[in-house]
């Protein structure tokens, strides 16, 4: 089975994108990774990105200084539109 991006491709690594996440949050983020392992056997929670985060609605989720970048897996993601 296809694991579906929401539109999400390789090219928009290094881009300012705005992300909606299905739990409410929205987040302004760095896309530095777009991870897709086609044909994996792990399933589509191994999917996803990995970011540095700009702002979002949710700072109580990021309280950890010691964490450089974050992951996304696609399931997590509602939509997404490019900033820059």
């Amino acid at each position: 089975m296809a694991t579906d991006t929401k539109g999400l491709s390789p090219e928009h690594e290094g881009k300012v994108l705005r992300v909606f996440f299905k739990d409410g949050e929205i987040a302004e983020l760095r896309l530095l990774h777009f991870d897709l392992h086609e044909n994996c056997e792990c399933g589509d929670e191994y999917a996803g990105i990995i970011y540095d985060l700009i702002q979002t609605n949710h700072p109580e989720d990021y309280t950890d200084p010691k964490i450089g970048a974050f992951w996304s897996d696609f399931a997590e993601i509602e939509k997404f539109e490019l900033v820059n």
